[in-house]
């Protein structure tokens, strides 16, 4: 995943704790109160992870795989928030990229009418190379798979 995606995820959006999530989910869907006495207030979560370590973890995966969620760097994050983000950020470095192209334009109107161009040029050819940079970067987040 291209860095900057990857930052501006980590930045702006909450990571899902799907650890709790799971937890949350088993709780509801199982019970102990029908056994009583010293058990009815067993959190199913608690026991599983306690009794079968090795089943809860695959069922964690399970849960974790039918959910739409980005990981990175082992973190999870929503995939549509995260789709989001993508658009975002490439909204805004085509910003970027239509601001230096005016920029770059504005230059060569005036370098036109003056004797030494050469100092314009340099500034003109450090634009392009920014202009090429922001728009290898926007194809590269545009085809990224999330």
């Amino acid at each position: 995943m291209n860095t900057k995606l990857k930052e501006t995820i980590i930045q702006n959006l909450e990571r899902v704790n799907v650890d709790q999530q799971y937890d949350d989910l088993l709780d509801d869907c199982y019970s102990f109160a029908s056994v009583g006495g010293v058990f009815a207030h067993m959190l199913p979560s608690r026991v599983l992870q306690e009794c079968d370590a090795v089943a809860y973890r695959c069922g964690l995966n399970d849960y974790i795989d039918s959910r739409a969620l980005v990981e990175i760097n082992g973190d999870y994050y929503d995939r549509a928030e995260c789709e989001n983000q993508r658009e975002e950020l490439f909204d805004a470095m085509d910003a970027q990229k239509d601001e230096l192209s005016e920029k770059r334009e504005t230059m060569e109107a005036h370098k036109l009418h003056l004797v030494d161009q050469s100092e314009y040029q340099k500034e003109i050819d450090a634009i392009n190379e920014q202009i090429d940079e922001i728009s290898g970067e926007m194809s590269d987040i545009k085809k990224q798979d999330l």
